[in-house]
């Protein structure tokens, strides 16, 4: 069985990926990856390979993302189906470095970790805390002192190591994830025994700096089961009581073999291995064990990067699938390695943005939409005919409803219209009340909760057999959100229809209003969405006519932005298009019968 996310050169084989996480664009980059490939025999004598994209960091400064707007709709667009695949899985994350000391990274690390939580993956969290005890140290004129990567810890250096990793790291820690809105437990090695710790063999020249003798993780099991997320201090004791600091690197590889962890993430100030430390542009391309251990042996792979190569290279011999090593210097960083892997390549290979149908267009006419074909996305098939439109509606008191475990607290609904009727007949309809969401709201990902909704609905149709399942989308939203998740996943063409502008990549709707306005007298309805960057994002358009308020189109799948633009021409009685009119306002009313209360749309 394969144990390993990305690409390697044998599907047999693990990987230990080192990743420069330094660009962002619209659509993510891989990012810069060193591959220790391990067979499921767990042989030493395979290649460790360094595979590399044409974006990687030529600057020793990464960069950030342009706008966070941007970045979250670049993860969105493209992370459902990893998601979808890893959810109920571990991860394990060791937090350290660059990422403790700067505001905005801390910050940006500790949401990642929710979000992943809410989305339903398993993250752990392992922190060392090295800034701060240096920090501490300096103030009680203790100079610190490293040997190979690891701290000298004597016993008065031990007892400030204890005091500031147990008792200050990790409760702001846990009250920084409680804060951000998930239930995080804060633990040492020592709380139920979970680490036993030993001293290193050269303890003369390290003092009271240990290994892991052994992990006993029944402490951590049921925590991470009940979604909580464990914060782990690398402290532990040994069978005297004595107490030892120990590498927070080495504790998170232990901790994720211990879990069966699907991956272990180590957070660091690089971007990775360089040839020459002082070079940014020597980063190495390809190199196998032997290469990395003459590294070593050269220095040229040192300090604090030795026990990250070598706690690596031990979890993935343990079971681990992945390992990843990631600059932490990039906010979001881990969100961007955690939504940059299978999922997101797959949905990608599949995401078609050009006219990819079997069906021709109806030409509309002044009593209606008639069955004159014109020609449609290279098929000879039959004309278009059936519209779908998707929509989900929620309780106005969602929390009171989700309370009680029988009140329906949201919708989801599927319609179909024939469309070369003048009428726009609804020809089939169907709800799901939902008494309960596994994901909860978080603006601009909305995707995560939505498209499970409505690709069972989708499903329970194509399944039945029925003869009015759409041969086109409509989706209530954005079409590089829900409208590409939705197509792909349950391959159909689709639309997305935004009734609000998503500020990003430049837009702005003061920008859009006085485009439309420069319009008026050409007679053309819409303008075509070009952000900053030069991307086509989609287009706002006036459905109707005297429409003061736009709607703004864009490609889901297998649709061009021109033929997205006429459907939607075509199935306008009002501004919002008829299919996704009639799936609003039929789930709110299906919700507000069988809710008893009050009913809205989340806009």
């Amino acid at each position: 069985m394969a144990r390993s996310l990305n690409l390697s050169p044998s599907p047999s084989t693990s990987t230990l990926s080192l990743s420069s996480s330094s660009k962002y664009s619209y659509l993510l980059k891989t990012p810069t990856t060193l591959s220790f490939p391990f067979s499921s025999h767990h042989s030493h004598s395979h290649p460790l390979t360094i595979r590399s994209s044409s974006s990687a960091t030529n600057t020793a400064t990464p960069t950030a993302p342009t706008s966070s707007n941007q970045f979250r709709v670049d993860i969105l667009s493209e992370s459902l189906p990893y998601i979808q695949k890893f959810r109920g899985k571990t991860v394990v994350v060791k937090y350290g470095g660059a990422a403790m000391k700067r505001p905005e990274l801390k910050a940006s690390v500790v949401s990642d970790l929710v979000l992943l939580s809410c989305v339903g993956l398993r993250p752990v969290l392992v922190h060392g805390g090295g800034p701060e005890i240096n920090h501490w140290l300096k103030l009680l004129n203790i100079e610190p002192l490293f040997h190979e990567g690891l701290r000298v810890t004597d016993a008065k250096t031990m007892e400030i190591v204890s005091m500031v990793l147990v008792g200050k790291v990790n409760k702001d820690l846990v009250s920084l994830i409680n804060k951000a809105g998930a239930t995080a437990v804060g633990l040492s090695g020592m709380d139920g025994r979970l680490l036993m710790a030993k001293p290193t063999p050269n303890s003369a020249q390290l003092g009271f700096v240990g290994e892991v003798a052994r992990i006993d993780p029944t402490i951590l099991q049921p925590l991470v089961n009940n979604g909580h997320i464990p914060v782990i201090a690398s402290v532990a004791a040994d069978e005297l009581g004595q107490s030892y600091n120990i590498n927070a690197d080495t504790v998170a590889g232990e901790v994720a073999a211990a879990l069966g962890a699907e991956k272990l993430i180590l957070l660091t100030d690089v971007a990775g291995i360089l040839e020459n430390k002082d070079d940014p542009g020597s980063l190495v391309r390809e190199i196998d064990i032997k290469g990395v251990k003459k590294l070593i042996e050269e220095k040229k792979v040192g300090g604090g990067m030795i026990p990250k190569v070598n706690c690596c290279v031990a979890s993935l011999s343990q079971g681990v699938r992945t390992a990843s090593i990631i600059d932490g210097r990039v906010q979001h960083s881990l969100l961007h390695e955690i939504m940059s892997e299978e999922g997101i390549d797959l949905l990608k290979e599949r995401l078609i943005t050009q006219d990819d149908f079997p069906w021709k267009l109806p030409i509309p006419s002044s009593s209606g939409n008639v069955a004159v074909e014109e020609g449609g996305g290279g098929g000879g098939g039959a004309l278009l005919k059936y519209v779908g439109g998707v929509d989900v509606s929620y309780s106005k008191e969602l929390d009171a409803a989700e309370a009680a475990s029988t009140a329906a607290c949201g919708c989801g609904s599927l319609v179909v219209l024939d469309v070369t009727t003048p009428t726009l007949q609804v020809v089939y309809q169907d709800f799901s009340l939902l008494t309960n969401f596994d994901v909860p709201y978080i603006p601009s990902f909305l995707a995560f909760r939505e498209a499970p909704i409505l690709l069972q609905l989708l499903q329970k149709m194509k399944n039945s057999g029925n003869p009015f399942y759409p041969q086109l989308l409509l989706v209530d939203g954005n079409g590089f959100g829900l409208a590409c998740h939705l197509g792909v996943l349950a391959n159909i063409p689709a639309i997305g229809i935004g009734k609000n502008l998503h500020h990003v990549d430049g837009l702005t709707e003061s920008g859009v209003r006085q485009l439309l306005q420069a319009k008026d007298n050409s007679g053309e309805d819409f303008i075509t969405l070009t952000g900053s960057s030069g991307c086509v994002l989609g287009a706002a358009m006036r459905s109707t006519k005297g429409s003061c308020k736009p709607i703004y189109v864009s490609v889901g799948h297998r649709v061009s932005l021109n033929t997205a633009i006429k459907i939607v021409k075509m199935i306008c009685k009002y501004r919002v298009p008829e299919p996704i009119r009639q799936a609003d306002i039929r789930s709110r009313d299906h919700l507000q019968k069988n809710s008893g209360g009050n009913d809205g749309t989340l806009q």
